[in-house]
């Protein structure tokens, strides 16, 4: 399903990064969709609450939009390792274990991920990370059946004799000889800055956070911008936006997961962090509570035109002009078309031209509305709108 071809990472490693290019490279599946249990629930997760959101997925339609992962996060596990090393459950919270949710989401259509750290703690402080004990956390995953590990770095960076790398590098080579095709998902970004590895990223990870944790709901609320708001939506995009060359081939960035739903964010916040998760070619991991789902959430999340972007593989969409407060962002589609966000950071509304010249285009071209699936008409090589505070346009361009 997910599984990269990876010609002898380590021998080969550099051979491969030089030589493959989205044009000659076959394996470019787009990134994963799906919800994950932490930006809503934080680690206070039960049977129940899994169970719902399994339900939610199938009810709502999410599951049917793409939304088909569903991701158990830190919570799960109890305080220290079982004496044959795997990894123990929490009982009180899952009184019938683990295997019987991911059961009932393979019923559903739905494939499973969940949360494991290498290090020697999990995030919590608990003393049931896999350092040490890799082969038989990886063969307890296994059996479980899980689809897809979020393998997340709490601690890692701290272990005497050994670096992020060569932990997370053992992960995949034991991963790969298993012979499974079970996703990989690095949570490292506040441990490893993938630029200082970037040829090697790719062939470890399917996709890697670039950058801390979002701001979110269980943990305080969602920013999206200014002065001192420390993992605000923006801020976790131009992180991000700096990798923009590293992904591609089956490999993405990860922002993180997203937070649309949060009750802090107004509605043009959430259509803007819509838009950039997607340009961005952003894996699509919903951390709302899909069981109560409002009028926004719906708009923005069961809208196919948006989701078509970001399940475009052809790259991973970038800024591409800055001025003043308002950003043009831009990604390049596989029909020959682009993706292009207007955004104004501002706090006040402000006017954004967009010239045929900033696509690397000439003369007029069509414009469409993505949000309002609605088309503008042509325009004479310059398109212009007035853009709410911290809102887009998110526009399709052609010829």
């Amino acid at each position: 399903m997910y599984k990269i071809i990876r010609l002898s990472i380590f021998s080969l490693l550099f051979f491969v990064s030089a030589s493959c290019s989205y044009a000659t490279c076959p394996h470019n599946p787009p990134p994963p969709m799906g919800w994950n249990s932490y930006n809503w629930f934080g680690l206070d997760i039960n049977e129940k609450v899994i169970s719902d959101a399994i339900d939610a997925l199938v009810s709502t339609g999410l599951r049917d939009m793409g939304f088909d992962h569903i991701i158990i996060d830190g919570g799960w596990r109890g305080d220290t390792l079982n004496a044959d090393g795997t990894i123990p459950i929490n009982l009180e919270r899952f009184p019938n274990g683990i295997k019987v949710l991911i059961d009932k989401a393979h019923q559903n259509g739905l494939k499973v991920g969940i949360h494991t750290c290498p290090g020697i703690k999990d995030c919590a402080g608990r003393t049931v990370g896999g350092y040490g004990n890799e082969e038989v956390h990886l063969k307890q995953l296994i059996e479980l059946e899980v689809d897809y590990i979020k393998l997340d770095c709490c601690g890692c960076q701290r272990i005497p004799g050994t670096t992020p790398e060569e932990i997370f590098t053992k992960w995949r080579k034991l991963l790969d000889e298993t012979g499974t095709d079970i996703f990989l998902s690095g949570s490292a970004g506040f441990s490893i800055k993938p630029e200082t590895w970037k040829e090697r990223v790719p062939y470890v990870f399917d996709m890697c956070r670039t950058t801390g944790d979002i701001a979110c709901y269980a943990i305080s609320e969602a920013r999206f911008d200014g002065d001192g708001k420390n993992n605000s939506i923006m801020q976790i995009a131009d992180i991000n936006n700096r990798m923009a060359s590293v992904a591609g081939n089956g490999y993405w960035n990860d922002p993180d997961m997203m937070v649309i739903g949060d009750p802090a964010l107004t509605y043009e916040e959430q259509e803007a962090h819509m838009a950039l998760w997607c340009i961005m070619t952003a894996p699509l991991i919903l951390g709302n509570d899909p069981s109560n789902m409002g009028e926004t959430e719906r708009k923005l999340l069961f809208n196919e035109e948006v989701i078509a972007v970001d399940q475009d593989p052809t790259e991973q969409g970038r800024k591409i002009k800055v001025d003043g407060k308002t950003e043009i962002w831009l990604k390049n589609l596989a029909d020959g078309s682009k993706a292009v966000i207007l955004l104004n950071r501002d706090t006040t509304a402000q006017n954004i031209k967009l010239g045929a010249g900033d696509m690397d285009m000439n003369g007029a071209f069509l414009a469409r509305d993505i949000f309002k699936k609605e088309d503008l008409g042509a325009f004479d090589g310059i398109f212009q709108a007035e853009v709410a505070p911290h809102g887009v346009k998110f526009l399709k361009i052609t010829n």
